[in-house]
């Protein structure tokens, strides 16, 4: 398949204009500073990280409470502006609320919204609406501003969204069901990821076995070929008894996997069991999948197009955080931070920031970093630039928003 690519407009922050009707605040052609050969970029710079959706170009985000619940506003680090996605004169951008249930503004998207992105000239993002019950969720294709919706394609059996990204020309997203029809909970989850190509607007579904409080955590295309990490339990946890739920039982009946699926054969090869090492945090992502060992084992990261394995000690990456970068896997906590490069093996000190701040690396992008700070339990989206951020210079700027 022709390798699609992101393709933000340059007039797009004429299009996002503040619509308080006021023309002081209109955001005018150019100013996101984003000049026409900054315009391209790869969809792999899409990635999906609980209500936000963060690129090398700024940062798509819907509110979850206040006045303006449910609407989607951009980012643009460059400008360090902000603007909902409505270009409705003298529209105040109402959210949902008890005494709102059907905003009229463009940017308010649906009551539960994610995976809210533009690629070339649309704007995608899958819903839940309420008329459509817990099970069923739906790929909505719109104009930039919100206008001309409709729905793509509709995904049954789909209660719980795990994950999603913009990868290669698709739309992935995982999704899991816990519940019945009726209300009640089913022994054993039933697992599946959509695959929705954004250049045929066809979507591909694949299953994974059930199992006990199986997930599929994380999801990626590398080569014409699908990746994902399957994670479950081979006993239910609910028959244990209260004594026996020790650490080293619980650790005994989880399994963590990597599997693969081809697109041209449509087959499905498991790539790693961690049977025989034991995997933590697991990540895949530019090319690679980063498996944590767990319990003393080496921490290991595969090449997914060669199969090369190489290893890392645990106590290297004990007590640490990771994020995967172009560079390689990004290691930090304790207020410092290190980098694990892809393609020498060694370890490589970027930077040191206060060790008394609870930081969550989101996203770490060709040109921009995005993660959350959390102090006093307020929680705050930082950014600065990716050649700033591995000098180690980290002085975080913030996005204008409300803690949350």
């Amino acid at each position: 398949m022709k390798k699609n690519r992101l393709l933000f407009l340059a007039t797009f922050m004429l299009l996002f204009s503040a619509c308080s009707g006021k023309p002081d605040e209109t955001v005018q052609p150019g100013a996101t500073g984003v000049k026409e050969e900054q315009i391209e970029e790869d969809l792999y710079s899409i990635c999906w990280f609980g209500t936000e959706n963060y690129s090398d170009l700024g940062v798509l985000q819907t509110r979850q409470e206040g006045e303006h619940k449910g609407v989607s506003y951009f980012f643009d680090p460059v400008s360090e502006r902000e603007v909902p996605l409505c270009v409705k004169t003298n529209c105040s951008h109402q959210g949902y609320s008890w005494g709102n249930t059907n905003p009229t503004c463009d940017a308010c998207l649906s009551e539960e919204t994610s995976c809210v992105a533009i690629i070339g000239d649309a704007l995608y993002y899958v819903s839940r609406d309420p008329d459509d019950g817990l099970f069923r969720r739906k790929i909505y294709r719109a104009d930039p501003d919100g206008t001309n919706r409709r729905v793509l394609e509709v995904v049954e059996n789909a209660e719980i969204f795990s994950s999603g990204c913009y990868v290669d020309g698709y739309l992935i997203f995982t999704y899991y069901t816990q519940d019945a029809q009726d209300g009640t909970k089913l022994e054993k989850n039933q697992t599946g990821i959509c695959l929705y190509n954004l250049e045929s607007e066809e979507a591909e579904y694949i299953t994974a076995s059930e199992y006990y409080n199986a997930i599929i955590s994380t999801a990626t295309v590398q080569d014409n070929c699908l990746y994902y990490l399957y994670h479950y339990l081979t006993e239910d946890l609910s028959k244990i008894s209260y004594e026996d739920m020790t650490d080293e039982y619980k650790e005994s009946i989880v399994r963590r996997e990597l599997w693969s699926y081809d697109l041209n054969t449509k087959e499905q090869r498991l790539v790693v069991k961690d049977e025989e090492k034991a995997m933590g945090t697991a990540s895949i992502r530019w090319g690679y999948a980063y498996l944590e060992g767990s319990g003393g084992a080496e921490t290991r990261l595969i090449r997914l197009s060669t199969g090369e394995s190489r290893e890392l000690p645990f106590e290297t990456v004990q007590h640490k955080s990771q994020a995967m970068g172009e560079e390689g896997v990004f290691l930090y906590g304790g207020g410092s931070i290190d980098l694990w490069e892809f393609e020498t093996g060694e370890v490589k000190h970027i930077g040191d920031y206060d060790e008394d701040w609870d930081i969550t690396f989101n996203y770490i992008g060709r040109k921009w970093v995005y993660g959350w700070k959390i102090e006093n339990g307020h929680g705050r989206i930082f950014y600065l630039p990716k050649e700033q951020f591995m000098k180690g210079d980290l002085e975080w700027k913030y996005l204008p928003q409300e803690d949350q």
